[in-house]
């Protein structure tokens, strides 16, 4: 792996701040590298394994200059392994999120701005068009259009020329509804938005600088990890100097929406209590003996005997 500048791998920043919602990698002119996305526990080495459906996207692909018939610095990138791909003009399988903020075709005409090819579950998408750092996106709401949150238009404002009269090097008649890809990002002053910046930078620049230049790849429920082989082309303007690009990316997950509930575990069983020193019953009343029956009289002593009275005297 040769990179053009290590310094600007990670983490995509601004100004030294961190928070964007992009990562990414740079890349040596005249380099191809496959690199390995794989997912970890938290703070581990662990392998995880991912239990949803999710979307990997990437974000400004395209080329350096275009002179005498050569297109500089020219990006690319393949993969495989995934279920489905989306873009503006495609919604395929995305996270709804992020597929209402798509517009369809030809809303916004991605077809000359990368030529995608695929072959079975892979897939080689090719920068077809010029850009440069400044027209960089920050986060998923500078791609997106409609009711994605953060988002600053509608798809019908690609098409529609500035009051100027001016969309980046190009001219076009104020107000008109059919000049495609002339509307520019509006200016957006939003101090309680963390990332407020990136509007105020894109403002006035053309959508079609940033917009069509980037796509989503779905992976499916039980992924663990991907490759990614990313290739920039010779530098022919100058190639002495090399130079080189980087790649931006992001993801979202898919949301997880219940409909069959399994049924619940059953409870415990219940302790039974602990033997108790009372008796359960109260013991039986003592049965009482009836009273015993009186004792049968004493025989009744004879009668003494009367003594006789002295007879009379003669």
């Amino acid at each position: 792996y040769t990179p053009w500048d290590s310094t600007q791998n990670g983490r995509y920043s601004t100004n030294g701040s961190l928070g964007t919602e992009f990562a990414q990698v740079s890349l040596q002119a005249d380099t191809s590298t496959t690199f390995e996305y794989r997912f970890v526990n938290n703070g581990t080495s662990i392998p995880a394994t991912i239990t949803g459906q999710f979307d990997f996207c990437f974000f400004d692909i395209d080329t350096g200059w275009h002179e005498d018939g050569e297109v500089s610095l020219r990006e690319s990138l393949e993969a495989c392994g995934f279920e489905d791909y989306s873009h503006h003009g495609r919604l395929g399988s995305l996270n709804k999120k992020v597929a209402d903020g798509l517009c369809s075709d030809p809303a916004i005409d991605t077809t000359q701005y990368m030529d995608i090819k695929v072959t079975g579950d892979c897939i080689k998408v090719t920068a077809l068009k010029h850009g440069s750092g400044q027209d960089n996106p920050r986060e998923f709401a500078d791609v997106l259009m409609k009711s994605y949150p953060g988002a600053v238009s509608n798809c019908t404002d690609y098409n529609i020329c500035p009051c100027s009269g001016e969309s980046g090097n190009e001219t076009c008649a104020a107000g008109a509804r059919d000049a495609a890809g002339m509307g520019v990002y509006p200016a957006v002053s939003d101090s309680a938005r963390e990332l407020s910046v990136t509007k105020t930078r894109l403002a006035g620049s053309p959508f079609r600088l940033t917009m069509p230049k980037f796509m989503c790849l779905t992976y499916p429920s039980g992924t663990t990890s991907f490759d990614v082989t990313y290739t920039v082309g010779p530098n022919y303007m100058e190639p002495e100097k090399g130079f080189g690009r980087t790649f931006l990316f992001g993801a979202k997950a898919h949301d997880v929406i219940c409909t069959n509930f399994p049924p619940p575990p059953l409870p415990p069983p219940s302790t039974p209590p602990p033997p108790s020193t009372q008796p359960r019953f109260p013991p039986p009343s003592p049965v009482l003996s009836p009273p015993p029956f009186p004792p049968p009289p004493s025989p009744t002593p004879p009668p003494s005997p009367v003594p006789s009275p002295p007879p009379f005297p003669p």
